[in-house]
């Protein structure tokens, strides 16, 4: 049976081979396609090994050697911020590791002003800044299944409107 930890470790480990995968797959696309989707994952990238970190504190996890191995291997923070980032131990020593980044920076910096905080709103707030549309390709049942998302802002909210092809 698997403790919380096992999953965590196998979640994060699904997670940072889709990424790499697909934004392998992204790069290789032509035009604004790749360069749209290849920032939203290296966007989402980055999240993920800042909300690894902050998770792992007081965790097994917390370990320089167990938490590199799960980080993704793109995005904007890698390689020198990553490297950097596998060294906190605590909130304080994530904070100035990220000082070089200043979008991760000041998110993380809303942590300690004492102001109801939550991490994933913040990037998603960011996030949500990014004028983008995007092509996903899902295999289904042997079936290939083209989703083209569009982002529609309704009252600061981004809802999706999305058609699908099948190939």
């Amino acid at each position: 049976i698997l403790d919380e930890i096992d999953i965590e470790v196998l979640k994060n480990t699904l997670m940072k081979h889709y990424l790499l995968d697909f934004h392998t797959y992204c790069s290789k696309l032509d035009g604004e396609s790749s360069e749209m989707m290849c920032e939203l994952l290296s966007s989402r990238s980055d999240r993920d090994t800042i909300n690894l970190t902050l998770n792992s504190f007081n965790t097994p996890l917390n370990d320089v050697l167990v938490r590199s191995r799960l980080y993704p291997t793109i995005g904007h923070l890698y390689p020198a911020g990553t490297e950097l980032i596998s060294k906190s131990m605590d909130e304080q020593k994530l904070l100035d590791s990220l000082k070089s980044y200043n979008e991760y920076y000041h998110i993380l910096e809303k942590m300690n002003s004492g102001d109801e905080f939550n991490v994933d709103d913040e990037f998603y707030k960011m996030e949500g800044t990014y004028s983008f549309h995007c092509l996903c390709v899902v295999y289904l049942c042997g079936v290939q299944v083209f989703f083209f998302c569009f982002p529609i802002f309704k009252r600061n909210k981004i809802l999706f409107w999305r058609k699908n092809y099948r190939g």
